[in-house]
């Protein structure tokens, strides 16, 4: 543990909170089984890859979030390579934290395919990035919550966790998601905001939680990891304005940018991602690539066909 939590120290700019030992105890919690890649140097742990070894669809998948942790690219290919060979016929499926460089990912060769996400940049000023969003819907809607009374804040005590826990289950529900379970928010709470690695903001209406959201921290950004909310959080643009205070939230701590959590550029009009993607478009961001790599031939070309085909990415949305 503290090795690792040294290493992620040195390195953890070049990745994500997805590679931080305190991650791993949380989905292990979860029924996650945290495995590490390592390589050592003079006896001293130089480099590494946090990545979890689940059971789905009848199938095995390792699966990492995060680049690896180490000092430069030559390095980081050799984790890539172990964790190639630790594969096997499984499979091995990674995603990088977008931004960084794929250099590593090109040798050994892995199957790639392309993935989205929205990120807005947190090196302006705070009139920039407000002016940057669209005015009849994200301006109007942050001074119209306020204008409501809709106060944002962060969550302080286990009821009103729980409180957002239902509110963001029934937002689930109507997306037809699968909800993250119970002790998924516990640990969070527990531990990794304590660390300032997360933070959850609500939203209250005249003192009664209508919504709120969770973002994870790293070295140099936020991401936007789940939200919910509900009718009256809606009808008071509570959504809007919890957004935008964790957009402010993200630049008040220095980070460079905030992520706000994946974009579907396959997604079709009257499907539920392609209002998601129009929600996030009117933040003003930039869409970037955040490409999915694999050791299996197969998941490479299974993914492809669920990009492409719309009741395949709806279930794959629910059973995920």
């Amino acid at each position: 543990m503290k090795e690792w939590k040294e290493l992620y120290n040195q390195h953890g700019d070049q990745s994500s909170v997805y590679q931080s030992w305190e991650w791993a105890e949380l989905n292990k919690a979860r029924g996650y089984e945290p495995r590490f890649i390592t390589i050592e140097e003079n006896n001293k742990l130089k480099a590494g890859l946090l990545y979890f070894h689940q059971k789905k669809w009848k199938r095995t998948i390792l699966f990492a979030e995060g680049s690896p942790l180490a000092p430069d690219q030559e390095t980081a290919k050799q984790v890539l390579a172990k964790f190639k060979q630790t594969v096997k016929k499984q499979w091995g499926i990674l995603a990088p934290t977008v931004t960084q460089s794929t250099e590593a990912y090109k040798q050994p060769k892995f199957y790639e395919r392309d993935s989205h996400t929205i990120i807005i940049n947190l090196k302006q000023l705070e009139e920039e990035l407000f002016k940057a969003a669209e005015k009849k819907s994200i301006r109007w809607g942050i001074k119209r919550a306020e204008e409501l009374g809709v106060k944002v804040s962060e969550i302080k005590t286990e009821k009103e966790l729980e409180e957002f826990y239902t509110i963001y289950k029934e937002t689930c529900k109507r997306g037809k998601l699968t909800p993250k379970p119970w002790i998924f928010f516990q640990q969070i709470h527990k531990e990794l905001e304590k660390q300032g690695k997360s933070k959850f903001l609500i939203a209250k209406v005249q003192n009664k939680i209508v919504g709120g959201m969770l973002a994870l921290f790293s070295t140099t950004h936020a991401i936007v990891h789940l939200t919910g909310t509900n009718e009256e959080g809606m009808k008071n643009q509570a959504n809007v304005l919890v957004y935008w205070s964790m957009i402010k939230e993200a630049k008040k701590q220095n980070k460079e940018f905030i992520d706000l959590g994946g974009y579907d550029p396959f997604a079709k009009p009257g499907e539920k991602s392609y209002q998601i993607n129009q929600f996030k478009e009117r933040w003003g961001g930039t869409v970037v690539p955040q490409p999915i790599f694999t050791t299996s031939k197969s998941y490479y070309i299974l993914k492809g066909i669920i990009q492409k085909t719309q009741w395949l990415r709806t279930l794959y949305q629910r059973i995920r």
